[in-house]
């Protein structure tokens, strides 16, 4: 944990379970590794880090956006240049857990569509669905102040995101999502706000 700032060796401490704290270490460890990684003078001590107004992690005082996510042995960071991003992880594991939360995190599209895939396709739909969203969130920053099923995550019929459908306000949301393929037990996600960057904005780096 020598890399890491007192304050966050100090929340490492705090978890009751070894494996908590060890994803929390592995996945500040890695933020610090991967920025070092864009800007190489910098040592991975020297970052700082703050909160936003509903908690999201930034960087102070620098270019960099970021986000991270870590769960059941996992760790993963996303940074970018010039635009918001968020991240987030789960097992697919989850999938049968998510579902049974139905309308509190579903969208009435969502479930209809959940319905119409076979119990093995719900699972994975609905972790997919359940780590954009969340992704969603980490990017603008308001966490879980807003209801997720008023956010319809839509698909093509191939599987591919077409978009973020916000429900409350009656048209897209301005974001990018890219789903990364890590191993067979997990799903990832990223989403970017396109229209908080300039157009020569970069793509997301993620690491793992």
């Amino acid at each position: 944990m020598s890399v890491l700032s007192k304050e966050e060796q100090a929340k490492a401490n705090s978890f009751a379970f070894e494996s908590h704290r060890d994803d929390y270490v592995g996945a500040h460890h890695l933020v610090r590794t991967a920025l070092s990684t864009l800007d190489p003078p910098r040592s991975p001590a020297s970052w700082v880090f703050g909160l936003g107004e509903y908690g999201k992690p930034r960087v102070i005082g620098e270019r960099f956006q970021m986000s991270l996510s870590h769960t059941n042995g996992l760790a993963v960071c996303a940074l970018a240049e010039g635009m918001e991003i968020g991240v987030d992880a789960e097992p697919l594991s989850r999938g049968a857990k998510i579902l049974e939360l139905g309308s509190q995190i579903f969208s009435e599209a969502e479930q209809m569509s959940l319905r119409a895939l076979c119990k093995d396709a719900q699972a994975q739909r609905a972790v997919d669905v359940w780590t954009l969203k969340e992704s969603l969130m980490k990017a603008t920053g308001t966490g879980l102040s807003k209801e997720l099923q008023s956010i319809d995550i839509r698909f093509d019929d191939n599987g591919t995101v077409v978009g973020a459908f916000d429900t409350e306000v009656g048209e897209f949301m301005s974001c990018r999502f890219y789903r990364v393929v890590v191993a067979l037990e997990y799903a990832v996600s990223v989403a970017c706000l396109a229209d908080r960057g300039p157009p020569e904005v970069v793509e997301p780096v993620v690491w793992i």
